[in-house]
């Protein structure tokens, strides 16, 4: 019998293959294994297995364990076909070096050569970090696992930076970029990662985007950490001084941060009978605080101050009028055998009217997973209800009393209704809330959604035009950095412009500043949806309708379209039929559904609106506007063969 091969994956994750996955009777089995294999040739004493994986046991049960866990890999590995692997000794144990490919060692050995071919192979194998989500099972390996951890991340940056000073060919840029950007998703304060990815723009003349990651780092140095940028980093601009542009300063604050809606949450109410339990509704009252906190639409008041009715009855008028809060989060938890239930309302202040209230369920497997997903479930939606009352309020006061932010709300309640006739309101509305306050960075940001979105409702993708989008979304950056609804606008301006490169960059900033906030998971499903990723984006959709079942007008649009070019042709047009005013190219999407299903009359009557609705646009050139990647130009004759079935088109 041929031996098999075995790899070994422990770079963005744990597992095993021979022909297919190996699985592994416990954890610690297979634990044992991945560090046998970071070991390498170096022979382990069984003592330090024992106190790594078994030190809360016995001696003679950490013997006992050790050694049914190698008797498992044993058979485990003479079952798969592979050829032995570990050896051991009364003493020792180690892994057969040669019978065995392990990502991590490849990585290791390929990182230190000086030669681009192998740099650029050892940077493709780090693709997370070192058995990433992988749950350590002992104090003492978790101390091993955060060391290794950072010792790889160390050798993956310098890696990263080497290469880009060294690369001479696309695909080593390639992976340059795409190592950077994956450190400093795992550590924004990266500044070795943020350096490669800063040479490697430059060295491929994108300039722009060089600059834009330099501040990138400086802003998240200076506010994490208090401090600048390494001379190395800033020496990397001295062959590039026309990049050296003055930056503005930013004017105090707006009429925005002074309208921001206060929220406080009160500490829940542990109802659960037993006092020992109040640890975790605290938990959950202090995560919800920390994470509203992301949302930049918000003022959070703090911990510090809600806690004080921790301990005795408040009325909730009173507690708002102390705390200056605009709304009051309050709410009970109940743990009863293997269920917990969280029951939470929304009060407005100002009424003292209830504007939300839910229940949650879960089972209660696994405490801290439960927080998570309560505080998730409830962050997720809460400023959303927030918006929305504030907007009713809004309209409801006389136009002459409209202040910048009450302009704001009412621009979001044309972006929520999204047809041609709230674009343009709300272009007109945006624009006069930067007159009353020019520092309002939101504004600028839903002003730049706006520019672009008009231009689509025309079939005018005018150039200049997309260009004043980013324009404006870039300066409403500039005005407030740390705003992921900004972010994320800027991401759609780019996306309009047919730039999925920044696009991308910045809806994943987004992401990561706050991944509570839904309309950036509807943001980057519709460039998930552009660029082809269809699986991916409705996942997005999805998880954002689970939070908010009537999300804006554009968000079925783009559903509609993945749906769409996954074939399910009949699900594409109630997803489009939910679109209560569309535009004419959603009349084209549907009769291109209807193309495909056979229903030539329906099609037809569809292809009628699309035409009365614009009579002067050649299908053609509607086509070529819709086409601007090679997926997108997949995509676009998918939709073209619908239309083909319908005999609308020859």
């Amino acid at each position: 019998m041929t031996l098999r091969k075995l790899r070994a994956r422990l770079l963005g994750g744990f597992g095993v293959t021979a022909e297919s996955e190996l699985s592994f009777p416990t954890r610690k089995t297979g634990l044992l294994f991945a560090y046998l294999c970071l070991k390498g040739e170096s022979k382990v004493t069984r003592e330090e297995l024992k106190s790594l994986l078994w030190e809360s046991s016995g001696e003679a049960q950490a013997a006992s364990s050790l050694r049914r866990a190698l008797s498992d890999l044993r058979s485990i590995f003479t079952a798969a076909g592979v050829a032995p692997i570990v050896m051991s000794t009364t003493t020792h144990i180690s892994v057969r070096m040669e019978a065995v490919d392990v990502d991590a060692v490849a990585f290791e050995r390929g990182q230190a050569s000086q030669s681009e071919a192998d740099m650029r192979d050892a940077s493709r194998l780090y693709t997370g970090k070192l058995m990433d989500r992988t749950p350590a099972v002992s104090p003492a390996l978790e101390e091993w696992l955060v060391t290794e951890r950072a010792r790889f991340q160390d050798m993956a940056a310098d890696l990263c930076e080497r290469l880009a000073k060294m690369a001479s060919e696309p695909d080593s840029f390639s992976e340059v970029e795409r190592l950077s950007k994956q450190l400093i998703r795992e550590d924004p304060l990266c500044e070795q990662a943020h350096r490669a990815l800063i040479l490697c723009l430059l060295r491929t003349g994108r300039r722009n985007a060089a600059l834009r990651q330099f501040e990138d780092c400086s802003a998240v140095l200076r506010n994490e950490l208090q401090v600048e940028p390494e001379e190395q980093t800033k020496e990397l601009f001295e062959a590039f001084s026309d990049l050296h542009a003055p930056k503005s300063r930013v004017e105090p604050r707006s009429v925005y941060a002074v309208n921001k809606p206060k929220i406080a949450v009160l500490p829940m109410e542990n109802v659960s009978g037993d006092p020992d339990e109040a640890y975790f509704s605290d938990g959950i009252s202090e995560d919800i605080t920390t994470e509203l906190a992301r949302f930049s639409s918000l003022s959070v008041i703090a911990r510090s101050s809600t806690f004080v009715f921790r301990e005795h009855a408040f009325d909730l008028a009173d507690a708002a009028k102390t705390l200056g809060a605009d709304f009051l989060l309050s709410g009970s938890l109940r743990r009863s055998g293997d269920r917990v239930r969280l029951t939470t309302q929304l009060i407005e202040a100002q009424t003292s009217n209830q504007i939300w209230a839910e229940r949650y369920d879960r089972e209660f497997s696994d405490i801290f997973t439960i927080q998570d997903e309560l505080v998730h479930a409830v962050v997720s939606v809460l400023p959303g209800q927030i918006e929305a009352s504030l907007r009713t309020r809004a309209f409801r006061q006389p136009a002459e009393n409209m202040q910048a932010y009450d302009l704001y709300l009412k621009g979001l309640e044309h972006e929520r209704h999204y047809n041609h006739e709230n674009v343009t309101s709300g272009l007109r509305t945006m624009t006069r809330a930067i007159e009353l306050d020019p520092r309002f960075a939101r504004a600028h940001a839903l002003l730049s959604f706006f520019t672009f979105a008009e231009q689509w409702f025309r079939n005018q993708l005018d150039p200049a035009t997309l260009e004043r989008a980013v324009d404006l979304g870039q300066r409403a950056i500039a005005l407030d950095p740390n705003d992921n609804d900004c972010l994320a606008k800027l991401g759609t301006a780019y996306l309009a412009k047919c730039d999925y490169e920044q696009a991308r960059h910045y809806l994943e900033r987004a992401l990561d500043m706050n991944p509570h906030d839904c309309w950036t998971w509807s943001h980057y499903a519709w460039l998930l949806t552009t660029v082809g990723e269809h699986s991916k984006s409705i996942g997005y959709m999805d998880h954002r309708e689970k939070i908010d079942p009537f999300p804006p007008a554009w968000h079925w649009e783009t559903r509609g379209i993945s749906e769409y070019s996954l074939s399910s042709y009949s699900q594409a047009a109630v997803t489009l039929r939910r679109i209560v005013d569309p535009g004419f190219w959603i009349h084209g999407y549907l009769a291109a559904c209807y193309g495909q299903l056979g229903e030539r009359e329906m099609a037809q009557a569809e292809w009628r609106i699309m035409q009365d609705m614009q009579p002067d646009v050649f299908v053609d050139d509607l086509f070529a506007t819709q086409s601007d990647t090679m997926q997108q130009a997949d995509d676009v004759m998918h939709w073209r063969d619908g239309l083909l079935k319908a005999g609308l088109i020859n």
